[in-house]
């Protein structure tokens, strides 16, 4: 079962709101889709991990690599196009994969007006945890973060209100390979293996952000160099591959938990049946 939360989906429609990974949301999400926020009522399975902004939308379903897409990506080594192609190939994979609000899925891929680089999420999810967690624990948020995600308020405290409102959404969804034991969110860009640390000092904001969330971009508004950007996104899928490691065996897990609990309140129901 861990293997098929790795396994990729590929099919002609969009592969997060194929049949397949529908089939798998009612299974992972059995609590949400009976709550008031049913999956049929504007909400979309989401792809967590992009690709296109990092690597070029060009390289998202294409066999081969194409380096000319990306500036930095001319650097990359034959291993390390080797790692990117693994991350291509599998992103369309389950662990890569949950329901969210249609609305916030399609406002995580816009750069929103501003500077060449961009600002706004530019579809890097721990981001965008980064400003539900703000939300949550009542941080400062962007204007347009606020707007958005104020017009989810019901959604969002549906899983509770404060620091255990964020914990419960991180546990419910299993997003725990993106924060720390803490549940402070971990940057995507960082080194790899700072971020399998469960104590990781660099959290978001330490290599991109709301204002600066590009590889080729700084935190002082300057344009990094080259080195810099494709270090950046070698990082990126690297974490991303671990990340979906992690968390389909705690998809994993839940199956199992729900399997064996359906199981004994069935036994318990028959039993008493045949009390009675």
């Amino acid at each position: 079962m861990n293997h098929d939360y790795l396994r990729p989906i590929i099919c002609g429609c969009d592969p997060d709101m194929s049949r397949e990974a529908m089939s798998s949301y009612m299974a992972d999400y059995p609590a949400f889709m009976e709550s008031p926020f049913q999956c049929k009522e504007g909400f979309r399975g989401d792809t967590l991990q992009s690709c296109g902004w990092t690597f070029g939308s060009g390289n998202k379903f294409s066999t081969e690599f194409n380096p000319n897409l990306r500036s930095y990506a001319s650097l990359f080594s034959a291993e390390e196009v080797e790692l990117i192609n693994e991350f291509r190939f599998g992103y369309h994979c389950k662990a890569n994969f949950a329901v969210l609000p249609a609305e916030l899925n399609r406002w995580r891929g816009r750069r929103g007006p501003n500077s060449r680089w961009g600002k706004g999420q530019c579809d890097y999810f721990d981001i965008f945890l980064t400003l539900i967690r703000s939300y949550y624990l009542k941080l400062e948020l962007p204007e347009k973060a606020q707007f958005y995600i104020l017009k989810h308020k019901r959604w969002m405290d549906w899983f509770g209100k404060g620091e255990e409102g964020w914990r419960a959404f991180v546990d419910y969804y299993r997003l725990n390979p993106y924060v720390t034991l803490s549940y402070e969110v971990k940057d995507l860009f960082a080194d790899p293996v700072s971020y399998r640390r469960a104590d990781c000092n660099e959290l978001t904001g330490s290599h991109h952000g709301w204002d600066f969330c590009l590889p080729l971009c700084s935190a002082d508004g300057k344009k990094a160099d080259l080195a810099v950007g494709k270090e950046r996104a070698v990082n990126y899928a690297g974490n991303s591959l671990w990340i979906w490691q992690e968390r389909s065996k705690l998809l994993v897990k839940r199956r199992i938990y729900s399997c064996k609990t359906t199981a004994v309140v069935l036994a318990y129901e028959g039993k008493k049946n045949r009390i009675k």
